[in-house]
């Protein structure tokens, strides 16, 4: 059969309205078999020192297709569904919650040491390592006794 590169492309050119027909048979969609269809004849073209002389090249071709096919329904099984960036932006934005934050500043008011504490702690000498007016890591904070 194709022994040669150019007797490959020109039999391989004589298979594409087939492949193309089994490739949206699997997927069922004009425009995602002819994606596959390119994948295939992508994949073809890439690896045609490994056919065979003598073989069915329309067998080939088909379980590339095949391949390529189960390849991407596994990728997309593993992505999961997908969700347009429109629809979870919609889900996701919401006022912002200015009474919450108007609650923590009563909170910070009506505690008189508040303010003192936080700059001793910012300012004495064992955190030398937080700028002034810095507040460190809770954990590292003294404990009231």
């Amino acid at each position: 059969m194709a022994c040669t590169k150019d007797d490959f492309t020109r039999d391989l050119q004589s298979e594409i309205p087939h492949l193309r027909r089994y490739a949206r048979s699997l997927t069922r969609n004009p425009e995602a078999g002819d994606d596959l269809m390119q994948t295939s004849l992508e994949k073809a073209l890439r690896h045609h020192a490994s056919f065979h002389c003598g073989t069915q090249l329309r067998r080939w071709l088909f379980t590339i297709a095949r391949n390529a096919y189960r390849d991407e329904r596994k990728w997309l099984a593993r992505r999961g569904d997908h969700l347009p960036i429109e629809d979870w932006l919609q889900e996701t934005q919401a006022a912002p919650a200015q009474e919450k934050h108007l609650e923590l500043e009563d909170v910070a008011g009506a505690s008189p040491d508040f303010g003192r504490k936080t700059g001793m702690l910012s300012n004495c000498g064992c955190f030398r390592a937080c700028p002034p007016g810095k507040l460190p890591s809770r954990r590292v904070w003294p404990l009231e006794r």
